[in-house]
């Protein structure tokens, strides 16, 4: 509980850390009389490999389920994009997947793992990159701040038209909502 001398909450902040540019972190208690020990660990996230559009990953297999992080991505929209498909930040980041439709309704289910809780978002477009038209989006609510569970899983169904090209977009309600997930 909040209340408890024992705990410790872990603090995550992730940023782009430019090449050759040097950083200092601060760290302090909310008060003057907040000390302690600590634990500082510092590390660098790669890219995921579909982290653009252009490099979305195919989804060959509807009855398989994709497993991933959005951990390292970058935004991928910018203010002129805004409300489009459920995005409503630029510093939204997540990852991207293709598929092709088969004219059946499709059922796509999506839960993100976090650090810091927030909204759980999906975004279809058909179309190409850049080149796309909104399909719909969803969106999940957040687990509790104090709990370590995963969001909330959230649906999405549409009818995928034969031969038609559609495009996921996996992401987090801002830049600091990114972890792994489950994409069914």
């Amino acid at each position: 509980p909040w209340y408890s001398a024992e705990l410790n909450y872990l603090l995550v902040h992730e940023f782009f850390a430019e090449k050759g540019e040097l950083y200092k972190i601060l760290l302090a208690g909310e008060t003057f009389d907040t000390t302690g020990q600590y634990e500082l660990k510092v590390s660098e996230n790669e890219l995921p490999s579909n982290d653009r559009c252009k490099n979305a990953e195919e989804i060959k297999s509807f009855n398989k389920i994709y497993r991933g992080s959005t951990v390292g991505a970058t935004p991928d929209f910018v203010d002129s994009d805004l409300e489009k498909c459920g995005i409503t930040s630029t510093d939204t980041r997540g990852v991207w997947y293709s598929l092709t439709g088969h004219g059946q309704t499709l059922r796509i289910e999506y839960q993100l793992n976090s650090y810091h809780q927030d909204y759980t978002k999906l975004s279809v477009f058909n179309g190409s990159c850049g080149d796309w038209s909104c399909i719909g989006s969803a969106e999940a609510a957040p687990s509790p701040w104090y709990s370590s569970d995963w969001n909330e899983m959230l649906n999405f169904e549409f009818v995928a038209l034969e031969g038609k090209k559609y495009l996921l977009y996996l992401s987090g309600g801002n830049f600091e909502t990114a972890g792994e997930y489950e994409l069914i």
